[in-house]
C-alpha cells in the first residue's frame, strides 16, 4: 500500500514541474517575441524610424492625384529611407553591424541609414525586422511596420473617337477593298474592336486595325463597313463607318 502511494504521489509531482516548466518557457518566449515585434521598447537598444510611415501606390494612366500635396508616388518603384536610433546616446558603436530582414522587398544599402524598396508590392502592412550584432553575438531584435495605400485619385474617362479609313474611293465587284481604324491616342492589348460589313465578305482582319473585304453586292450597291472599338479600362465604345459604291469590274 505504501508502495502505491508514493507512486502517485511521484506522478502527481512530476506532472506538476512539468507543467511549470513548460510554463515558464512559454513565458519567456512570448517575453521574447513581444520584444522582437516592439521596436519602441524602453528597453531595446535601437529604434527604427522610416522617412515615410505610408507609401502610396501611383495613379493608373489617365489619372491624377487628387490633391499634388499627398505624396503619390510616380513610380511602382515604392521605396522609404530609414535609420537606426540608439535609445542610449552613449552605446558604444564599436564593431556593431545590422543585419536587415524585410518580410518584402529589399534593402539597398546595408549602412546604419538605409533604403527599403517595396518594388511593385500590392496594398498592405509590410514588416521589416533588424537584428543588431556586435562580432557574432546578437545584442538585440527590432522590427516596425509600414503600410502600403492607394493614392486618392482622379481619373479622366478619354474615349476618344475612332475613324475607318478606305484605300481607294470605290471598289470593283468582287475586289477586295482595304479599310482601317485611326485613333487619336495609342491602342492598348486590352482594345477590342469589331467589324460589320455589308455587301461584302471577310477576307482577313477580324479583330484587328486592318481589314480586307472582297465586295460582293452588285455593282451600283454600297460596301458599308463599320468598327466599333471598346476599351475596356475606360469603359467607353466609339463606332465609325464607311461607305464605298461598288462599281462593275473593269476587266484587263
Amino acid at each position: 500500500m505504501p508502495f502505491k502511494v508514493n507512486t502517485i504521489i511521484s506522478t502527481l509531482l512530476f506532472r506538476t514541474l512539468s507543467g511549470v516548466a513548460l510554463l515558464l518557457v512559454a513565458i519567456v518566449f512570448t517575453g521574447q517575441f513581444a520584444h522582437a515585434q516592439n521596436s519602441s521598447s524602453d528597453d531595446s537598444l535601437f529604434r527604427i524610424e522610416f522617412e515615410k510611415e505610408r507609401l502610396l501606390r501611383p495613379c493608373g494612366p489617365g489619372c491624377a492625384p487628387r490633391e499634388a500635396s499627398n505624396e503619390c508616388s510616380d513610380a511602382p518603384n515604392l521605396k522609404t529611407a530609414l535609420k537606426l536610433i540608439p535609445n542610449q546616446p552613449s552605446f558604444e558603436m564599436d564593431d556593431v553591424w545590422f543585419e536587415y530582414l524585410p518580410d518584402h522587398g529589399e534593402i539597398l544599402e546595408v549602412e546604419a541609414k538605409a533604403t527599403w524598396s517595396l518594388w511593385r508590392q500590392p496594398v498592405g502592412m509590410y514588416w521589416l525586422k533588424v537584428k543588431i550584432n556586435r562580432g557574432f553575438e546578437t545584442l538585440d531584435v527590432v522590427s516596425k511596420s509600414l503600410e502600403i495605400s492607394e493614392c486618392d485619385c482622379d481619373c479622366v474617362v478619354d474615349c476618344a473617337g475612332i475613324t475607318v479609313e478606305a484605300k481607294y474611293p470605290e471598289v470593283q465587284k468582287d475586289d477586295v477593298a482595304v479599310f482601317r481604324i485611326v485613333q487619336r491616342e495609342i491602342f492598348s492589348s486590352s482594345d477590342k474592336i469589331e467589324w460589320a460589313v455589308e455587301n461584302g465578305e471577310i477576307v482577313s482582319g477580324s479583330g484587328r486595325r486592318i481589314l480586307k473585304v472582297r465586295a460582293t453586292g452588285p455593282p451600283g450597291s454600297q460596301l458599308r463597313v463599320m468598327a466599333v472599338l471598346t476599351k475596356d479600362a475606360a469603359e467607353c465604345r466609339s463606332e465609325s463607318e464607311l461607305t464605298l459604291p461598288i462599281i462593275e469590274r473593269i476587266e484587263k
